[in-house]
Order: C-alpha cells, then structure tokens, then sequence
C-alpha cells in the first residue's frame, strides 16, 4: 500500500495501479512516420509526440498541459528507491520486500532525512536483523563491515557519522512497529 507524506493513502491519479482502459499504446507501438503532423491547431503537432502525451496522461503522470503530477513521482521513488539500493546491496528476496515495506513505512516527513539514507539504513537494519553472517551494523569495525554494504556507502557518499545518526532513527522507529 502506498501512503503519501500526511500518512493517507493515495487515490485518483497517483494510484501506482491505472487500469490503462484506453488502447494508446497500439497507436505508439505502430511505426509513425516522423513528418506524420496534425494541423497547427492541435497542442502538439507531431503524432508522436501527441500520443506519447496522450499515454502519459493515461498512466497518471500528466495532470494536463505541462504540469507533472508530483504525488504520482514521489510514490513511484518511495517504491523504486529501496528497491534499487537492496540490489546494488545484494539482499535476499525476502530482505529486500522486508526493506521496501519497512521503508515505505516511515514518515519522511518527521525523519526529515535525504531518501537515500533512508533507503541505504533501512536495508542495513533489515540484514542485521536478519543476517549474523552480514556485518552491516553502523558498530562493526570497517575491516569486517560486509563488502557490498561499504562500496555502497561509499558509492553513495555516505559518512559513517550519518550513517550511525540515521541507523539509530531507522532502528528506533521500525522497531516500535
């Protein structure tokens, strides 16, 4: 389930699950000839351009004209963010749903903390928890620190004063869940 920074659960547009009931994608996937141009009259001229926006506003991403539906952007990153850190950080396939739901359960907006912090300690707090083999814990000693949890520290430009403040947040707040 997908919740939005005041904690409710999203409806309308920012639903990651359209049903995509409009057949726009036929219209795409058929090959459009690059001088294929409505009239002048039309928002935008080229077909190409007009249906690929036209499937943009199907999906949800669009709420018209130029405007980018945000909610719709940031539920899409609150979904593939820990998802795209627990790879890189070779979790298990029960790790990584454990860390995608723990993360998504936090309040970013309380924590006020960067996103990729969130995501880089909620998966270290998920494999401490359940790993004894996989030294993640902010206390271990860098010589013994997992090799795939330090590259991705320091991929990510993480220092270990943040990390230790921001696993202590982490740690606090999923465990009273």
């Amino acid at each position: 389930m997908i919740r939005k920074l005041d904690g409710t659960i999203p409806g309308g547009l920012d639903k990651m699950d359209t049903s995509y009931a409009t057949t726009i994608k036929k219209i795409l996937d058929r090959d459009l000839h690059p001088s294929d141009y409505w009239p002048a009259d039309f928002r935008k001229l080229r077909k190409q351009d007009y249906y690929q926006y036209l499937d943009e506003v199907n999906r949800g991403k669009v709420n018209g004209g130029n405007y980018r539906n945000k909610r719709y952007y940031t539920a899409s990153e609150n979904n593939h963010l820990p998802e795209a850190v627990a790879d890189s950080l070779h979790l298990s396939a029960v790790q990584k749903n454990t860390a995608v739901n723990s993360f998504k359960s936090l309040d970013f907006e309380k924590l006020g903390l960067n996103k990729v912090l969130l995501a880089y300690c909620t998966c270290a707090y998920v494999t401490h928890r359940d790993a004894e083999l996989r030294k993640c814990h902010p206390q271990t000693k860098e010589d013994d620190m997992d090799r795939h949890f330090k590259r991705v520290q320091k991929s990510l430009e993480i220092s270990q004063q943040e990390f230790t403040k921001t696993y202590g947040k982490v740690q606090d707040r999923l465990r009273s869940k």
